[in-house]
Parts: structure tokens; C-alpha cells; sequence
């Protein structure tokens, strides 16, 4: 439990979420000795050599000990882009409209936003000044899952995004304090390390049955009009969360398609860049 925990005034935060040290935050009422195992069994499993999805299970546990929440979403980013390219959680919310507000609509703390801030890290209640609904993620997505407040996090290393996780904790809990965000923000280049190093993995394999491009066309509602077949081979292997049937896309197709469709309705005046991202896939084994 942390005693008297400081708020997330704007003074406090450039102090304390540009420090990688964990000394820096403890004397704010984190337990020392805990915080400093979790973050070396954090670092350890960032070395290891796990693919995302075990990472990111195996930090999660971890993390869960010094920064308490209900619910989390991981996330490999491709760097060039800034583009989401898969989704883990056992607990990560399904809803598609989180991809699609994350790449087509403005809000608060969204993952290249903060990739590009000196403060990687965000918290809704913070951000919002205390008025979440100022957030069309919180109007739509959240507040109907009965969640409360939300910690975003990307993990940058040398300019470089490789990852991402939103923290969430149910209605009626304790907003997301300082200590927390500095603790997330401390461990984060590791956490952009170890992404990095998941993404070399081996989990890409050469399909020669499948040659040429797969052809995805989706309407105005982002329902699927038609689909060639080499574009639904290379969709069921696109590694992603479990998902309603009657969505039926992963959430990296999302992300991609909001994003084309806000480059699209930009001033045409402006040079255009392609939406596009390079996404992990599964082995032929189905691994």
C-alpha cells in the first residue's frame, strides 16, 4: 500500500518518469525490496529470449505485484510506422473500436503520441484532469466495461517504438498514482529491449503456396465486402487476441484501415503516406 501517494501534478512528472532509476521514486512510498525484485525478474524475462506473447504473459504476472490491475494489452509496434502489430493479454478487451480510435480519431495519451513525448508513459485521470469523458476511448470503450482509469505505456529505445501496453483497473478502485506511472516508466526501455528482441524470435515462415498479394476490401462500417483467398490464409495467421466471430478481423487489419481511411480524408495537399505495417505471423504448425 502506498502512504499518501503524490498526485500527478505536471511539476512532479518530467522529475520523475525521465529517470531509468528506481531510487528515484521509492522514497514516494513504493516498497523498496519488492520493487527492486519485481524489476529485476522483469529485466531477467526481457533477456531471455521469449517470443511477445510469452513475454508479455510472463511480465504482466510480474508486474501485477507492484502496480495492481485488472486488466492489460500488449503489443509489438512496427517501428517504422508506429503501427500496432499484434495483441496478448489473457485479460485484453476485444472491442475493435480500441484500434480503430487509436489510429483515426485524436485523444488522450495514445501509444505514437507518447512514443514521441519525453514521458512515455500516461495516465487517463492525469491527462483528462480528472474528467475522463473528455476521452472519446473512455465515452466509448471504456466506461461501458466498467473500467476506471487506465495507464498507457510505450516502450521506446534509442528513438526506436518496438512496444506497447495499456494497464486498466475497474471503476471504484484508485486511480493510478505517480509512483505507479514512474515505476512503469522506469522499466519501460527494457520492456523496449526485450520487444525487440521477441520480434527476432523465429516466427516467420516461408509459405511457397501462397504467392502475390491477399486483397481486403472493408465498407464504410469496416465490414469485410470481399476477400481474396491468399488475404484470408495470411489473416488466420496473423497472431492476435481471440476475438468475437462476428468481428471476425485481428486488431492490427483495424488499426491499419483507420489509419488509411484519416490519410485519405487529410488535406490533399499534403504528400500522403501508405498505412502500412510489418506484423508477426505464426508458423505453419499453427505455433
Amino acid at each position: 500500500m502506498h502512504k499518501n501517494p503524490p498526485s500527478l501534478g505536471s511539476k512532479n512528472i518530467p522529475q520523475i518518469w525521465g529517470s531509468r532509476r528506481i531510487a528515484g521514486f521509492l522514497e514516494l512510498g513504493m516498497d523498496a525490496g519488492l520493487a527492486r525484485k519485481v524489476r529485476g525478474r522483469i529485466l531477467t524475462l526481457c533477456h531471455s529470449g521469449l517470443d511477445t506473447a510469452t513475454l508479455s504473459h510472463e511480465v504482466e504476472r510480474q508486474l501485477r505485484r507492484a502496480v495492481p490491475f485488472d486488466r492489460a494489452c500488449w503489443h509489438n509496434t512496427d517501428p517504422a510506422t508506429a503501427m500496432i502489430t499484434s495483441v496478448h493479454g489473457d485479460s485484453a478487451p476485444s472491442n475493435p473500436l480500441l484500434p480503430l480510435l487509436e489510429y483515426s480519431d485524436e485523444d488522450v495519451n495514445q501509444y505514437a503520441a507518447l512514443a514521441r513525448s519525453a514521458c512515455t508513459v500516461g495516465v487517463l485521470s492525469e491527462a483528462t484532469q480528472g474528467d475522463r469523458k473528455r476521452s472519446r476511448r473512455y465515452r466509448e470503450v471504456l466506461e461501458p466495461m466498467d473500467i476506471g482509469d487506465e495507464l498507457t505505456a510505450s516502450f521506446v529505445m534509442a528513438s526506436m517504438f518496438w512496444g506497447c501496453v495499456r494497464l486498466y483497473r475497474r471503476r471504484g478502485r484508485p486511480h493510478f498514482d505517480l509512483v505507479e506511472a514512474s515505476f512503469v516508466a522506469a522499466i519501460s526501455p527494457s520492456l523496449a529491449e526485450g520487444y525487440r528482441a521477441a520480434l527476432l524470435v523465429p516466427a516467420l515462415q516461408i509459405r511457397p503456396d501462397l504467392e502475390g498479394p491477399g486483397i481486403l476490401v472493408l465498407d464504410e462500417a469496416y465490414r469485410i465486402e470481399s476477400m481474396s483467398v491468399i488475404a484470408e490464409h495470411w489473416l488466420r495467421d496473423l497472431i492476435d487476441i481471440e476475438r468475437d466471430r462476428n468481428t471476425g478481423l485481428p486488431h492490427p487489419v483495424y488499426a491499419i484501415a483507420a489509419r488509411a481511411r484519416s490519410i485519405h480524408e487529410e488535406d490533399a495537399g499534403r504528400p500522403r503516406p501508405m498505412a502500412r505495417a510489418r506484423v508477426p505471423t505464426r508458423l505453419a504448425n499453427g505455433s
